[in-house]
């Protein structure tokens, strides 16, 4: 006869992966920061990279501290920010790159004030690093970077932020996909391989990438999209601000972002494909 089964054996679980859900360019304005601070005091965010020769960083990184949530750098070479030394468009910078044109030494002073004013302000290194405009995995910044990392830490080795595209829902648009693999292809198997050899953790693949623009409900739609097709050690990038910055030309879809995020929605959605937001990576000791 067939085997039985025990009348009260218990319901088997199935655990929840973890993903990385990651806001950036925190320290941009006030109310970027206001919008990032809130998303993880109520457990939106895992993570928060920062822009750290932005106005609004310092006097505000303080209160990153308590919250349960991994604090990076967010490598700015392409913002024209009034404490950047360097500073190149992104389209010059990507030929330049290519082109082996940066001028390291130049290149390695700014990777290193950029992480003298993440120390300063938050009274450790980094838990990770990525790039604006993900302009860490471009040819010789991301070599530059790694040796400027290893020399500064020697027996500590933060995370790093890898650009291989997910696979993506059916229903997202072909822009965004296209978006999706382009930044891909400016790196991620180079600086996938320079982490592996140097023994820096890396996420498995990269979320949230689209035009944008669009409003709280195409936000939402892409963001239900991007759960769908999320696994484990998997990174979903944002851009969340509590309100529209003046003069900011993304202002709009920020605030956007937020209250998607915000959205008591939100956890029922992560339980229906049994995704939780958390913090699979952590810096390694060496």
């Amino acid at each position: 006869m067939p085997n039985a089964q025990p009348v009260n054996s218990p319901p088997v679980v199935v655990a929840h992966q973890q993903i990385i859900l990651c806001a950036d360019d925190f320290g941009l304005s006030r109310e970027v920061n206001d919008g990032i601070i809130r998303l993880a005091e109520s457990g939106r965010l895992s993570a928060v990279s920062c822009l750290t020769t932005a106005e609004f960083f310092e006097q505000q990184a303080g209160k990153l501290a308590d919250l349960p949530i991994d604090r990076g750098l967010h490598l700015n070479l392409t913002e024209p920010l009034a404490g950047n030394a360097f500073c190149q468009p992104l389209t010059r910078l990507i030929r330049n790159a290519w082109t082996r044109r940066l001028a390291v030494g130049l290149l390695a002073r700014e990777v290193d004030r950029q992480l003298d004013a993440f120390e300063v302000a938050c009274g450790a290194p980094p838990d990770y690093i990525d790039g604006h405009q993900h302009v860490h995995q471009f040819p010789t910044i991301r070599e530059c970077l790694i040796e400027r990392l290893q020399r500064r830490y020697p027996g500590y080795r933060p995370w790093l932020r890898c650009t291989r595209p997910a696979r993506l829902h059916p229903e997202m648009d072909w822009p965004s996909q296209l978006k999706a693999h382009v930044i891909g292809k400016l790196g991620a198997r180079r600086l996938k391989v320079l982490a592996d050899a140097a023994g820096y953790a890396t996420n498995t693949r990269l979320l949230g990438v689209y035009g944008l623009a669009g409003g709280e409900q195409r936000y939402a739609r892409l963001l239900a999209g991007w759960l769908a097709c999320a696994a484990g050690g998997d990174l979903l990038m944002c851009h969340p601000a509590a309100a529209a910055t003046p003069g900011d030309p993304l202002g709009e879809q920020r605030w956007a972002e937020y209250r998607a995020l915000a959205d008591d929605r939100l956890p029922s959605m992560l339980a229906r494909h049994r995704l939780a937001i958390g913090r699979p990576l952590c810096p390694r000791q060496v």
